[in-house]
């Protein structure tokens, strides 16, 4: 569990833009929260990936708070949504055309943010690995004689 100045240290932002997130998620993640000593919050993992879904996502499309906010309710929405959906697909053989077009659709949405992610972490990697190299060491010139 994590208190809300953890999570503004994590994400790199203040605690006031925190709590702006969790407004504008109004009530998404209420299940992820709970009540301290002192009443402060505390926020579990989840929470936190939440957070972290919502600020790259507002990033990356350079949207304001509000709009991400209301795509990670309905991509949360959607998760159990669509597991019945695709149970109800299969049991029942209905299959829409339609329906189909705008799940593709989703998908290959999800995997380009998803690939995007994937180059990030890499090239964060790659500068970090190139960042903490050492350097080659220096050669040892020996003198030409041997003391006596």
């Amino acid at each position: 569990m994590a208190t809300i100045e953890d999570l503004a240290r994590t994400l790199g932002i203040s605690v006031r833009a925190i709590r702006l997130r969790v407004d504008a998620l109004d009530g998404t993640l209420n299940a992820h929260i709970s009540r301290g000593a002192n009443n402060e919050l505390l926020f579990n993992g989840e929470a936190l990936a939440i957070l972290q879904r919502l600020e790259a996502l507002r990033k990356r499309r350079g949207i304001p708070i509000r709009q991400a906010a209301i795509r990670i309710q309905e991509e949360i929405d959607g998760n159990g949504a669509k597991r019945q959906r695709q149970t109800t697909l299969l049991t029942t053989a209905n299959l829409s055309i339609d329906g189909l077009a705008r799940e593709n659709t989703l998908l290959r949405e999800m995997l380009e943010e998803i690939r995007h992610d994937r180059d990030s972490w890499k090239s964060l990697a790659m500068s970090l690995q190139e960042r903490l190299a050492l350097p080659s060491p220096k050669p040892r010139w020996w003198w030409p004689f041997r003391w006596a």
